[in-house]
């Protein structure tokens, strides 16, 4: 599931680029120092830093019971939301250019508030709700993610300009 979301991702933001698609790479890798000095194309790149389940969508009910006519039961777990919180970040050798790509795909990501069908794959299609989608907005959490700089701290690099993007699947 999360490899689709990381696909129908990478198809909606290649769409809306205002540049080639040939001549950006779309990469989910961490952005360490290392790794970033071996680019050698233009690069987006969305590393997912945080799984966890939105106990806000969480329902009062966290099962359904099935009663069938031979007299058996079975007990259903409902479906669990779970977001998936990405760090969206540009890398290119000049500063504008990162801010191009910047305004590229936050632009398209404000755009669409859920993921769009036309990018959705198979599995994801079969979701028993939309696809929520959020861009730019970075919720106080209590955690490891409380804050950009702490996640920053971590990556082995500087602070570098980007936003989060989250998904509910």
């Amino acid at each position: 599931m999360i490899s689709d979301v990381d696909e129908a991702l990478r198809n909606l933001i290649k769409q809306g680029l205002t540049v080639s698609q040939q001549a950006v790479n779309i990469a989910y890798d961490k952005p360490s120092r290392d790794w970033t000095a071996r680019l050698n194309k233009p690069t987006i790149d969305l590393f997912l830093f945080d799984i966890r389940e939105n106990l806000r969508l969480r329902g009062a009910e966290q099962q359904r019971v099935e009663k069938h006519s031979d007299g058996t039961v079975e007990v259903f777990r409902n479906p669990v939301r779970i977001d998936l919180r990405y760090l969206l970040t540009a890398w290119t050798k000049d500063p504008e250019d990162e801010h191009l790509l910047l305004s590229d795909a936050l632009m398209v990501l404000l755009r669409n508030p859920y993921l769009p069908q036309r990018v959705l794959s198979e599995t994801l299609k079969q979701q028993p709700f939309p696809i929520p989608m959020d861009a730019a907005v970075f919720q106080p959490e209590h955690g490891p993610t409380d804050k950009i700089t702490d996640i920053w701290s971590v990556l082995d690099n500087d602070i570098h300009a980007g936003f989060i993007v989250t998904v509910t699947v």
